[in-house]
């Protein structure tokens, strides 16, 4: 199996940041959300997740997707 991508996620009580990145290690895009902290509820942080993401695999992303 070989890699495309790498997927990289901080998850917070302040933020959640994700960045995607080539095998190589060169930067493809980022992505910011709210809160995702587990006191919030798991579906609650599972939603600020999957919002970084999104934004990180936008494909008109200038490598400095935020929001």
């Amino acid at each position: 199996m070989s890699l495309k991508y790498i997927l990289g996620v901080d998850g917070g009580g302040t933020a959640t940041r994700a960045r995607l990145l080539s095998p190589g290690g060169d930067l493809l895009g980022q992505g910011q959300a709210g809160p995702s902290g587990l006191s919030l509820g798991v579906a609650a942080s599972w939603q600020q997740v999957l919002a970084a993401d999104r934004k990180s695999t936008r494909l008109n992303s200038s490598h400095s997707q935020q929001s």
